[in-house]
């Protein structure tokens, strides 16, 4: 505030570097160019009747219009259903991975959306490259270690008397300590003895 107040024109250099490389970003001969090819690619999408191009056969500058021209709609949808499991992430099964496995997973998978959106701005290909498959393995392998961590859990929970499973209500001590159990259970061949276990 000081230096505009000294100086107006301070600023003048930063403001135009503003505006012709976002506001008016549309309006030059690179945005024209953008412009045109994106243009394409969906024209070439609608001239395929949907089925797209196929890979690196058309030029975009939008990650999305990339997809949909080269991949059709139905790889549009396959690539959407997986993007839609990263954005997910681990969901509900979250509460039984132990906050090292939590704290990667989160970290992998940002990292990965955070490039998605990189090419959404300026990605001329369908690829959403390496970094997505590696966090999307990622996810999915460690949904898949707690479902079944989680399905090994129930199995060796106690019962009551009419044969069905105790239902524990979260956030009480038991379900901590199951919890506990089970994370153990996860880290290696560990055997735990139930209550009334005799030796």
């Amino acid at each position: 505030m000081g230096i505009s107040l000294y100086r107006t024109e301070a600023f003048d250099p930063f403001v135009r570097l503003i505006n012709s490389t976002i506001i008016n970003k549309a309006d030059s001969g690179s945005g024209h160019e953008r412009t045109y090819w994106n243009v394409k690619s969906l024209q070439s999408f609608l001239d395929t009747s949907g089925l797209g191009v196929g890979f690196g056969s058309s030029r975009a500058s939008s990650w999305p219009i990339a997809v949909l021209s080269q991949l059709g709609l139905f790889g549009s949808l396959m690539m959407g259903g997986l993007l839609c499991v990263l954005a997910r992430g681990l969901g509900a099964v979250r509460q039984w991975v132990d906050p090292e496995t939590d704290a990667v997973v989160a970290s992998v998978r940002n990292a990965a959306l955070a490039s998605i959106i990189a090419m959404s701005v300026s990605g001329g290909s369908a690829d959403p490259g390496i970094l997505f498959f590696i966090a999307l393995a990622v996810v999915c392998a460690t949904r898949v270690s707690a479902r079944r961590g989680i399905a090994a859990f129930e199995r060796s929970s106690p019962a009551s008397a009419d044969g069905a499973a105790n239902v524990v209500h979260s956030g009480s001590a038991e379900l901590a300590l199951r919890r506990q159990r089970l994370l153990a259970m996860c880290q290696g061949p560990v055997m735990f003895k139930m209550d009334g276990d005799v030796d």
